[in-house]
């Protein structure tokens, strides 16, 4: 799958080159048509979808949902397991979690300041 990832030129450890590869597969092109038709879905992708374009930006975003999509993919055919959504659940809850607490966090800070 290293058609699907970014293209890094990286010389002297500063970043001199980063695009993403302009090959036309046909199934890359299908995957990211399937990862931009998520941004308004309501389910797991949808949430992990648009948690990834509000930090990194909607072309990053596209990239890795894409690359998720086919890794999921993989998996499934070569271990003839079926998808499981319970770990993408598990993984939303935790970063819930991990969210209120963070603003908890914030709301204190901001109290003893004012």
């Amino acid at each position: 799958m290293d058609w699907l990832g970014p293209y890094n030129k990286i010389s002297g450890g500063k970043v001199i080159i980063s695009r993403l590869h302009k090959k036309r597969h046909k199934v890359k092109a299908v995957l990211i048509q399937a990862a931009n038709s998520l941004y308004r879905s309501d389910n797991i992708f949808g949430h992990y979808y648009r948690r990834l374009k509000s930090r990194l930006g909607p072309k990053v975003a596209k990239c890795a949902m894409a690359r998720k999509m086919a890794a999921i993919y993989f998996n499934m055919v070569t271990k003839q397991k079926e998808f499981d959504p319970n770990l993408f659940e598990v993984n939303q809850s935790k970063f819930k979690e991990k969210r209120i607490k963070f603003l908890e966090q914030q709301l204190a800070q901001l109290k003893s300041v004012a």
